[in-house]
């Protein structure tokens, strides 16, 4: 199969990676190019208008972009201000709109059309909506329970879900999304982190700016330390050492930071411990299960020290958790390993 990938650097580094090691072209929008991958080729005018003749001529099997941030149009502005913004971004930012230029193209060669969406909200922006015509399939990180909520505030009368549940062009539209997960790396150093021993009982490590989930859990760790229980609380730290601390504790608390989903889930696992996480408020794919890949918690009341007490009275059963978990994340949580899911996905509708 033929796949041309539309690179945005600003996105996800190992599932850029993973695309780009099955894609037979790549083309990149919008990057320095002093950092510019070595088979990724920058777009510029002359570039865009070869690739439009490619796409008509159906030279590929599947394109797979990512969902584009940016927007000519500004919604609530007035013609006179649009205009002049408009024409300034074609003229001096044109490789950033060279995803949303060639979707007409697409649409009209019949090739299928992947999205990639990796944005923290449940919301998709209305200026994603032409991707969400044109696409044959849209692959999101962190997708609404209720999928059709991903359109509410479109406009003024999609404050309503109800006028949303009736929106043909929105279930038209829910039928393509479909969950993806956020994965992790598998670097080469991670088995040189795995430590022999486990030291502490619960670590974390992570911002705090954007999320009161984890302050509370900061908080309710500093009160378990102060009692006698052995937490690791070093603040941010170099990958490597993060990976090394999360081996040398039997729980990892993850709890969720601008959106719910973190490498640090399966990263932990990875490292042999077993995540400690506040119960889901996305559609997941392939989930890590309670008790089985990791432990929930529900974030209200100080009861994440309850369940920390309950997990650390039975070691052998973290010690299990820990190796269904790795087995799972590794069969289906690799990047790698979700770059195929999507393609078979794509493959298969």
């Amino acid at each position: 199969m033929k796949i041309l990938f539309l690179y945005h650097p600003y996105v996800n580094d190992g599932m850029s990676r993973a695309f780009r090691a099955v894609s037979e072209s790549v083309f990149c929008f919008k990057v320095d190019p002093k950092v510019l991958p070595e088979d990724v080729s920058l777009m510029d005018w002359t570039k865009f208008r070869s690739l439009r003749r490619r796409i008509q001529a159906r030279e590929f099997d599947l394109i797979i972009a990512y969902a584009c941030e940016e927007g000519l149009w500004r919604p609530n502005r007035s013609i006179f201000r649009n205009l002049p913004h408009a024409v300034k971004k074609l003229l001096f930012y044109f490789p950033a709109f060279g995803p949303r230029l060639l979707l007409p193209t697409i649409k009209a060669s019949g090739t299928r059309l992947v999205i990639y969406d990796y944005d923290d909200l449940t919301i998709i922006p209305s200026i994603r909506n032409p991707f969400l015509e044109a696409c044959h399939l849209y692959f999101k990180v962190h997708p609404a329970i209720n999928l059709h909520k991903s359109f509410l505030f479109q406009s003024k009368r999609d404050g309503n879900l109800w006028n949303v549940l009736r929106n043909p062009r929105y279930n038209a539209w829910v039928k393509k999304i479909r969950p993806i997960s956020y994965g992790t790396d598998l670097q080469d150093y991670y088995d040189e982190c795995v430590a022999p021993e486990k030291k502490y009982d619960v670590f974390f490590s992570g911002g705090l700016k954007y999320s009161p989930v984890r302050q509370d859990g900061k908080r309710i760790l500093e009160e378990l330390q102060e009692k006698g229980l052995r937490v690791c609380l070093p603040g941010q730290v170099p990958h490597r050492e993060f990976l090394r601390l999360c081996s040398e504790s039997w729980l990892v608390l993850s709890p969720e930071g601008a959106e719910w989903q973190s490498a640090r889930h399966y990263e932990s696992l990875l490292m042999k411990s077993v995540p400690l996480i506040n119960y889901p408020n996305v559609r997941l794919h392939r989930p890590l299960l309670h008790g089985v890949h990791a432990l929930y918690y529900p974030p209200e009341e100080n009861l994440l020290a309850d369940v920390i007490h309950e997990a650390l009275a039975d070691k052998p059963r973290l010690q299990r958790i820990a190796e269904e978990g790795r087995k799972h994340v590794l069969q289906h949580h690799v990047h790698e390993e979700l770059v195929k899911e999507i393609l078979r996905q794509a493959q298969a509708d």
